[in-house]
């Protein structure tokens, strides 16, 4: 959808039926990836011992979450195809731009619902870093779905959250993006939102460290300016 389109959207009541159908359709397509043990034979028995796995600590006992894998003399015309036809067919993608280079972080693409877990652990707000220059059209219109820039590729359907109750973790995440994304520190502020059980929190594991109560979650709906709090 276009960026003009977009604030139209915005300025109208057509946001309200257009944001519900476009959540709808997500919604629906986030069901359940298939369990991450399945996969990982199939990428073996299909590349061998050019294959080398590293799992990432499956949060919360759930059997899909994110893995790295780096494919031995990788050619992209040969095998790239191979690679996201296992995926599709198992409900996983590579979250990194291309498909140019290995190694891949591979991401399941039904994402898992956390809004019970996030009130079992008495989460009852989210931090959403994003840039300064973007701030005054953010607090006049909202948050909305948007393509990640950082370096690694994530579906423009996404609003993109994270909690701890150690606002210092928070603040090290802060450093980090500004890293990634190649800019300063003070190009960047955090906005925080409240929980809210109407939308579906999903689980980003890639960035939730559940050992120091770090939670990453993705909503699709946009979050308003009046759920929006500046903190910087």
């Amino acid at each position: 959808m276009s960026t003009i389109l977009k604030d139209f959207l915005f300025k109208g009541r057509h946001l309200r039926f257009e944001g519900m159908i476009e959540s709808f359709l997500l919604e629906e397509g986030l069901t359940r990836s298939y369990d991450i043990k399945k996969l990982i034979p199939t990428l073996t028995k299909e590349f061998g011992d050019r294959l080398e796995v590293t799992e990432n600590k499956p949060l919360f006992d759930w059997s899909s979450y994110t893995i790295t894998i780096d494919i031995k003399d990788y050619k992209k015309d040969i095998d790239a195809s191979k690679l996201v036809k296992i995926l599709d067919l198992f409900g996983y993608y590579v979250t990194k731009f291309d498909l140019t280079t290995s190694p891949f972080n591979i991401e399941p693409r039904h994402a898992i619902i956390m809004n019970n877990k996030l009130k079992e652990f008495g989460v009852n707000y989210f931090y959403h870093i994003t840039q300064k220059s973007k701030l005054n059209k953010i607090m006049k219109y909202g948050l909305a779905p948007r393509e990640s820039q950082t370096t690694f590729y994530h579906p423009d359907d996404r609003i993109y959250l994270i909690y701890s109750p150690n606002f210092l973790a928070i603040k090290i995440f802060k450093r980090h993006l500004a890293e990634d994304k190649n800019v300063s520190i003070n190009n960047l502020v955090i906005l925080k939102t409240p929980f809210d059980d109407s939308y579906k929190y999903f689980l980003d594991d890639m960035t939730s460290i559940p050992r120091s109560k770090v939670y990453a979650v993705f909503v699709l709906k946009n979050i308003p300016p009046n759920k929006l709090e500046v903190l910087e």
